[in-house]
């Protein structure tokens, strides 16, 4: 049986769960999917790639396309700015446009 990726995100924006992959039987606990991600992962030919690369590349192109760190760190569940502000140095255009923002008429 594959994932039901809408039904899982349909459920996580009716509730207040944290989890976005919950189990269908017991909706408090994360959705074991482990047998799929890896068929799909060897069926790609994907080598040395975890699921939870996805949440860094989520992160990088949410700050290549102008998030700022809270925002990224929001989307990403970070508690403490620190373990956001890895992906500072993808920030550049955000960083441009602040600065020619308050500094522009100098």
């Amino acid at each position: 049986m594959l994932f039901n990726f809408t039904q899982t995100t349909k459920n996580f924006r009716l509730n207040d769960s944290s989890l976005i992959f919950c189990s269908e039987i017991k909706p408090d606990k994360p959705y074991f999917f482990f047998k799929q991600w890896n068929r799909v992962r060897d069926e790609a030919e994907l080598v040395d790639f975890r699921f939870h690369d996805l949440r860094h590349t989520t992160a990088s192109y949410l700050a290549q396309n102008g998030a700022t760190l809270l925002e990224i760190a929001d989307v990403l569940g970070h508690k403490q700015i620190e373990v956001t502000m890895r992906y500072s140095h993808l920030c550049i255009e955000h960083k441009s446009s602040l600065i020619n923002r308050v500094m522009g008429d100098f």
